[in-house]
């Protein structure tokens, strides 16, 4: 019953990812880092906050050994007005994070500048599939609030089905100072 290490990370909501090495932790506020098993010090941070937009990682997140990569699903940054928000953020997204390096790999937004608290949910399931050529490729696939199904290549955040998705122009938002997205994505 002695503690043997202490990993100082930060509020999260989930159980921490734990490899050979290294130990994932995903924030609820501040990101997702990584420290060293053996001696506890923190080799990197990631941090999601983009231009004044600070999603949270609440809901899952998976590792995959093959491609090295940390996938995370991300949130609504919080409330339902956004006017204090910037543009092009992290929010309800599926972001690939380099297990080494803590870089971003890539990033795939589901819902644009979000107003309804659609956050992406669960974690992230990894597989192969044989492609059209008979190639074995990783895939990454996410779930919505929504009920969508996000399928994506993981080394590059790709669709795997770019005729099952298209952009659809949404009405701008009547209230002030609002400046909701003017598109979304639509599934079928």
């Amino acid at each position: 019953g002695k503690i043997l290490k202490e990993f100082k990370s930060g509020l999260s909501l989930l159980p921490p990812i734990i490899t050979n090495e290294k130990i994932y932790i995903a924030t609820l506020k501040e990101g997702v880092k990584a420290f060293d098993l053996a001696t506890a010090d923190q080799l990197w941070s990631y941090n999601l906050n983009t231009k004044n937009v600070n999603p949270r990682v609440w809901s899952g997140f998976s590792y995959d050994k093959i491609t090295n990569s940390l996938f995370i699903v991300t949130s609504n940054p919080g409330g339902l007005y956004g006017a204090n928000r910037g543009s092009e953020d992290l929010s309800v997204s599926l972001i690939s994070i380099n297990g080494t390096t803590g870089l971003k790999n890539w990033n795939f937004q589901h819902i644009r500048h979000d107003l309804w608290d659609f956050d992406l949910v669960g974690n992230p399931i990894i597989f192969s599939r044989k492609n059209k050529n008979n190639f074995s490729e990783r895939v990454v696939a996410a779930l919505s609030k929504t009920g969508d199904v996000i399928f994506l290549k993981a080394k590059d955040g790709s669709l795997i089905f770019p005729d099952g998705i298209k952009k659809i122009k949404v009405p701008k938002s009547d209230i002030i100072n609002e400046k909701s997205a003017s598109f979304q994505y639509k599934f079928f």
